[in-house]
């Protein structure tokens, strides 16, 4: 009895089919490792917030959370300044000329804002980076209680700083995200971030 042998048609009908279920299965794989998953900028402060907490918790210390432009990360670490101790000159009290713009009474004493000491990325940094180039700005500023009686504009800060007790910087932290600004109040002794877009 002579045997019969596939056509071509066959042949490239059984190759399509194999081609097609590769495919199918690489792309659920792909779907179901987490590490192939590009993280939503949420998340990615999410955990940066949560190992800053960590970090200042364990250590026993003071732990800094800061947004490096130029890398489009967020990064924690100690503290610039060796803990912003006196002596750390605030950003946010130079011109921009480089002088400082504070009354001499409060240039010598030691006066400076912890959380506007310069960032430096040090051995001991951990690093979020931002997959996604639609994130374009991670801003930390201060907001006044909309009952107070005193109206002052928001204070940004350059880092947020955790402390071992459990408390952290009173902030809000701002993202902008393909245009828009998303704003998350930070739980100063929780750590939660709630999201007060509006």
């Amino acid at each position: 009895m002579p045997r019969r042998a596939f056509t071509l048609i066959e042949v490239v009908v059984i190759i399509a089919i194999i081609a097609t279920t590769t495919v199918v299965l690489l792309y659920g794989l792909e779907l179901m490792l987490p590490s192939a998953q590009k993280a939503s900028p949420f998340e990615v402060l999410r955990k940066a917030v949560d190992t800053a907490w960590y970090r200042a918790a364990t250590g026993h210390g003071q732990i800094a959370l800061s947004y490096d432009p130029e890398k489009h990360l967020l990064r924690v670490t100690p503290p610039s300044g060796a803990g912003a101790t006196s002596g750390v000159k605030s950003i946010a009290a130079q011109s921009e000329d480089g002088t400082d713009d504070r009354p001499a009474s409060r240039r010598d004493s030691g006066d400076t804002n912890p959380n506007d000491a310069p960032i430096e990325a040090s051995a001991d940094a951990q690093e979020f980076p931002f997959n996604d180039p639609r994130v374009t700005d991670v801003r930390f500023v201060r907001s006044l209680n909309v009952n107070s009686s005193f109206m002052a504009p928001e204070t940004p800060f350059e880092q947020l700083l955790f402390s071992a007790a459990g408390g952290v910087t009173p902030a809000v932290i701002e993202m902008d995200v393909a245009g828009e600004t998303h704003r998350y109040a930070l739980d100063i002794f929780g750590g939660g971030l709630e999201d007060i877009t509006k």
